[in-house]
């Protein structure tokens, strides 16, 4: 899995910088600011889903008998 995540990673870069690439699609490069904020936003979107997975699970757990 880490290899199809570092293969996407090179292809938006190569479609991102690509000259030919740009002027096909018209898109443009990012700044570093940008790239940093890339995976911090996913950092925290993986957070998030996790804590809901973990409500949800709380949630559905059968009360203890007393």
């Amino acid at each position: 899995m880490l290899l199809a995540v570092a293969l996407l990673a090179a292809i938006q870069v190569v479609f991102t910088y690509t000259p030919l690439l740009n002027g096909w699609f018209g898109a443009a490069g990012i700044d570093l600011a940008a790239w940093l904020g890339i995976p911090a936003c996913a950092a925290a979107i993986f957070v998030l889903v996790e804590l809901e997975k973990a409500v949800i699970r709380c949630a559905a757990a059968p009360a203890p008998a007393v």
